[in-house]
């Protein structure tokens, strides 16, 4: 057990992610560790992955319409706008381990699943409404371990394959095969069904965990706003509740924001840490930093910290908060942590992600060379992500870089400031080049 009291549990969460037409993404098929680090050039689709992740999680809490319309519509979610939807299926499909809450669905002694879950969408014309994204096909095996293809799931006389006995395939709104209790109007073409199938046991931790998945573009803007406090406990998309976040850490998890103090005072020259201000209902952050010729603490409001000194405090707040460290909280994404930071601090950026990867699973997007320029950064963290001819690739490192680096003739982040970081040529990419 953790701090937060977090059961042990086989990391990571996410294992597989394939992605199929979505913004910029033609076929992407990712591999995921406890740490992930995105790396290329601005531009190239890093942002895309982890909204692919953010989309699934905004499907399963609202809608397919809204999910879609938050992001500009049909044209700017699927790949080629909507010239060619009408034939195009946007997939994505995730290999995931979660805690199995019914000993029935359990491996052997272990309480954790593998499982299999994924959607197939695809654009449709209605003749009062326009055209409308709706659900082609939606599945989801428990137990099953890595599926390519949700059909495989069911055999060719109709029957369930035995190796996969519990879960559930959708095909434009009809249940094709489930248990019992999940047929009938349960499914529409316009909304996904783990969302109703979570009222059951076996299904309820796959649709926990998968709209629990937290990301992060922190703003230095709107974590100097001054809030009223909430009583939230996860930190916002762009940083809100920041000072909430911290204040609850301080009464529940003191040596947790001792840690985000250590790592802010590494970061930012005379600081002590960054804590909470409770104004009456309202809550802020201020900055308590040392007079090197007094040696007196003095605090400072968000006004007069910079914006390197909230991007790093909203950062470590995404990290460490309450919810990632008691494990309601599978996965937090983050995008590029090391803006407005010094070159120096971006070895202390890489121990807190490798530090929080220990208690949450962590994927990271960033074009820093710095972040990588430690002897120790491991190459099985990075993904490359490159743009070629409109369309995003996501690979492991090549074995030539991984030769340089393990030669010591260069570092990750030297390869990737001489534009020779290269990815390992997969199918996909192979295709798209």
């Amino acid at each position: 057990m953790g701090e937060g009291g977090r059961p042990a549990d086989p990391s990571p969460f996410l294992r597989r992610v394939r992605i199929a037409n979505f913004t910029s993404m033609q076929d992407v098929d990712v591999t995921l560790g406890p740490l992930t680090i995105l790396v290329g050039l601005n531009a190239a689709g890093k942002s895309n992955f982890l909204d692919a992740l953010r989309f699934v999680s905004e499907v399963l809490t609202g809608s397919l319409a809204q999910a879609v319309a938050a992001r500009g519509g049909i044209a700017a979610v699927w790949r080629q706008g909507v010239q060619e939807q009408a034939t195009m299926r946007l997939t994505i499909n995730l290999d995931v381990m979660v805690e199995a809450k019914d000993p029935a669905h359990r491996a052997g002694p272990s309480s954790w699943q593998a499982v299999n879950y994924g959607f197939d969408l695809r654009v449709t014309s209605d003749g009062d409404h326009g055209r409308m994204p709706v659900v082609d096909r939606e599945w989801c095996h428990l137990g099953a371990g890595s599926l390519a293809d949700g059909a495989a799931w069911i055999g060719d006389d109709g029957e369930s394959d035995p190796v996969y006995p519990t879960g559930f395939v959708v095909e434009r709104g009809r249940v094709l095969r489930a248990p019992d209790y999940l047929h009938g109007p349960v499914a529409g073409p316009g909304r996904l069904l783990l969302p109703a199938a979570a009222r059951w046991l076996p299904f309820a931790p796959v649709h926990a965990a998968l709209s629990s998945m937290s990301f992060h573009a922190v703003s230095p803007t709107v974590m100097r706003q001054v809030e009223v406090r909430s009583g939230q406990r996860r930190l916002g998309p762009s940083g809100e509740r920041l000072g909430e976040v911290l204040g609850h850490l301080a009464r529940q998890s003191p040596t947790t924001k001792a840690r985000i103090d250590d790592y802010v005072a590494a970061i930012v020259p005379g600081a002590v840490g960054v804590d909470e201000y409770v104004l009456g209902r309202r809550s802020a952050v201020r900055l308590r930093m040392v007079d090197p010729g007094t040696g007196a603490t003095r605090e400072f409001d968000p006004e007069s910290m910079s914006d390197g000194t909230l991007s790093a405090a909203g950062t470590l707040a995404a990290l460490f908060q309450p919810d990632s460290l008691n494990g309601s909280i599978p996965l937090v994404g983050v995008e590029e942590p090391e803006l407005g930071l010094h070159p120096t601090a971006a070895g202390v950026l890489l121990d807190a992600l490798t530090e929080a990867s220990e208690h949450v699973q962590v994927i990271a997007a960033t074009q820093s060379a710095d972040l990588l320029d430690r002897e120790d950064f491991q190459a099985d963290w990075a993904r490359v992500v490159r743009m070629r001819d409109g369309v995003t690739t996501v690979d492991p490192v090549d074995e030539g870089s991984r030769a340089a680096v393990a030669a010591n003739l260069a570092t990750l982040g030297d390869l990737l400031r001489s534009n020779q970081l290269t990815p390992r040529v997969t199918t996909s990419s192979q295709e798209d080049r």
